[in-house]
């Protein structure tokens, strides 16, 4: 596949994230509006922290993160229409530049009736106008989308209120390229914006993180900070070299969302992101030599990045089973993956695939309480160390 002709030419990593973040607000906006079903009241907000300014290329604003906002709490509207109960929805975008908001509000209000939702416009900095977001979504669902340019004015206390109470999401844009850059400048004004992105108080950033390192410290502090059960992150490439351009971290109340976000994962940054990639460095490369490059064969799969991550954390979490399952006995499957994901990148069926495929007669382990034609995991089927019994195994 190829990317739109709007994101070509150095924005590929922007089509990423807007696939990541399109991909789960339909699913969440969908999930929630589905309550409605029951004759509950619902009302779902979709707040966008960061809106602007855009460098949108087209002129009805798709690739922006406020169309695909707009656009996906408008189809859970849409096909919840005939629910017992009325399924209401609105949406609030903060910028700061007074030009942008101008341009935003007109925008939004064209989109209003198209949609049928509620836009707000809320001028200023995010830390400014979080109290003002507080109080527009109560104590309703929302889901809140966190972009930023760089970490200034990105505290963890600024995020951390909106996305405690129970229905509510978290995607933050964690612009890892720049922050990977400035983390261990020891000036004071750059500490202290670290300890604030971070929420680390009164302590400094430590010192010497590599990625890995430095992004499990960020969701190990949001998990805290927001009273999140879960949290989890995904790398997003750069579109023409092999190292990360940001990370897009996750974070919510129920093991649904560490589900979903790696599903995401799979698709937008395992395979994707490869056939993606390889044509932005074919298209640089033209561009750089000026002489044309003819395609033969087909493209990779899966991107080469996401499948060594995959692999390696699948390895690493079949030992860590392993070892828990010696210390605490067996256990169901439903009580192990959720925690496996929010580390590592795989999705529920490549780690069910791998508890299959794991040998006891090498000291791997055994899956109980599967039926004759069951043939994958389930939540319920108990896992345990080949020495604590036997049972099924594919």
């Amino acid at each position: 596949m190829d990317v739109p002709a709007e994101y070509q030419g150095g924005r590929e990593q922007t089509f990423f994230k807007h696939q990541v973040l399109m991909h789960y607000l339909r699913a969440w906006s969908q999930k929630l509006a589905s309550v409605g079903r029951t004759g509950r009241r619902v009302r779902l907000w979709y707040v966008d922290c960061f809106a602007g300014p855009w460098e949108s290329r087209t002129e009805t604003r798709a690739d922006t993160s406020v169309a695909i906002g707009l656009r996906a709490l408008g189809e859970a509207l849409g096909t919840r229409a005939g629910a017992p109960a009325k399924v209401e929805a609105g949406a609030i975008f903060v910028e700061s530049n007074a030009a942008s908001a101008r341009a935003l509000r007109e925008f939004v209000a064209d989109q209003q009736e198209k949609h049928g939702l509620e836009p707000h416009v809320l001028e200023g900095e995010f830390a400014a106008r979080s109290d003002d977001i507080k109080r527009l979504i109560g104590n309703d669902a929302a889901f809140i989308f966190v972009d930023p340019t760089g970490w200034k004015g990105v505290g963890m206390r600024h995020i951390a209120p909106l996305v405690a109470s129970r229905y509510r999401d978290v995607m933050v844009n964690v612009m890892f390229h720049h922050l990977n850059r400035w983390k261990d400048d020891r000036r004071e004004f750059l500490r202290l914006q670290m300890r604030e992105f971070f929420g680390l108080g009164q302590a400094d950033l430590p010192g010497d993180l590599d990625e890995e390192g430095l992004m499990g410290l960020y969701r190990r502090q949001l998990k805290e900070h927001a009273r999140l059960s879960h949290v989890a992150d995904l790398a997003v490439p750069h579109p023409t070299v092999d190292r990360t351009f940001f990370r897009l971290v996750v974070g919510g109340h129920h093991p649904e969302v560490v589900h979903l976000f790696r599903n995401i994962e799979e698709k937008v940054v395992g395979r994707d992101a490869g056939p993606v990639r390889e044509n932005a460095k074919t298209r640089a490369r033209e561009r750089r030599t000026g002489q044309h490059e003819p395609q033969f064969g087909m493209m990779a799969s899966i991107d080469v990045r996401y499948r060594e991550m995959r692999d390696q954390g699948l390895a690493l979490a079949l030992r860590v089973i392993r070892e828990r399952l010696v210390v605490e006995g067996a256990m169901p499957f439903g009580k192990i993956w959720p925690s496996l994901l929010e580390v590592h990148h795989f999705t529920r069926k490549h780690l069910a695939d791998a508890v299959m495929a794991d040998v006891p007669a090498t000291g791997g382990l055994v899956v109980q309480g599967m039926k004759a034609r069951e043939r994958a995991v389930k939540d319920e089927h108990i896992i345990a160390a080949s020495t604590e019994g036997s049972g099924r195994h594919a």
